[in-house]
């Protein structure tokens, strides 16, 4: 089953342009160490992203349903700060997605990340 969620993912993102390979995704591989946290997973209503250097200018976010292949694209509603920023996501259906965040167009991180409202 995963073999096919990756197949699928790969098959989605090299389609839409958002990575020149499918070996980018094995490459985008999240630690505390890396310059983007993003939290929580599953996510109900919001989640954030905490971008840990401020070196990032015109970011646009997109949210990927794995299922579906639908893409959005989400607006920071509330920032915390330049650092923090907290996304609404309550009006999404529960489901598996691809975060993209696009800097300039390019897609500089990707996660995948899943959307449960429990029960709401």
């Amino acid at each position: 089953m995963k073999n096919l969620q990756y197949i699928l993912l790969s098959t989605v993102m090299l389609f839409m342009g958002l990575v020149a390979n499918a070996s980018d995704i094995n490459n985008k591989v999240t630690s505390e160490n890396e310059p983007i946290h993003v939290y929580p997973i599953p996510a109900n209503t919001q989640f954030h992203i905490d971008f840990k250097n401020n070196e990032f200018s015109d970011v646009t976010y997109k949210l990927v349903n794995l299922e579906s292949g639908f893409t959005t694209t989400i607006d920071n509603q509330n920032s915390i700060n330049h650092q923090i920023s907290t996304f609404d996501v309550s009006l999404l259906p529960t489901g598996t997605y691809m975060l993209i965040i696009e800097e300039n167009g390019k897609s500089i991180y990707t996660k995948k990340m899943v959307i449960n409202h429990f029960g709401v």
